[in-house]
């Protein structure tokens, strides 16, 4: 299972503990500060997880993590199917009440995609921040 160690920074106090329990090396020190020095070499075996006095280490499962970035782009792309017909709609509906209705549809629709992009983001920025 491919994973991701991450430290909390505003947690970590710097002991050391996931330093010394980790079998595979992947933590260091620089400048006195605990960093994932080599994340590709996690083996997943949350003993770091376990060892840390402050909670501040979480393992990732990097299959789930694709799952809910793939989940989104799937959604995006079927609100932005919607939003190509309701554009269609309106260029075609002659009543001024249908088309208004219409339009007030397309607004939502493009909040909608609006703020799936942003998670897109979200997830994206997060994934940098946690390396």
């Amino acid at each position: 299972m491919p994973t991701k160690p991450l430290i909390d920074h505003l947690k970590c106090t710097n002991c050391g503990a996931c330093i010394s329990i980790c079998p595979m090396k992947v933590y260091d020190k620089e400048d006195d500060k605990v960093i994932v020095k080599k994340p590709s070499e996690c083996i997943g075996c949350r003993a770091c997880e376990v060892q840390c006095p402050e909670k501040a280490i979480g393992i990732i499962d990097l299959k789930e993590e694709k799952k809910v970035e793939d989940e989104l782009k799937a959604e995006l792309k079927e609100e932005e199917k919607k939003e190509k017909v309701l554009e269609k709609e309106i260029r075609e509906v002659k009543d001024k009440d249908e088309k208004k209705e219409l339009k007030e549809e397309l607004k939502k629709e493009k909040e909608v995609i609006k703020e799936i992009e942003k998670e897109i983001k979200e997830e994206k920025n997060k994934d940098k921040k946690e390396e």
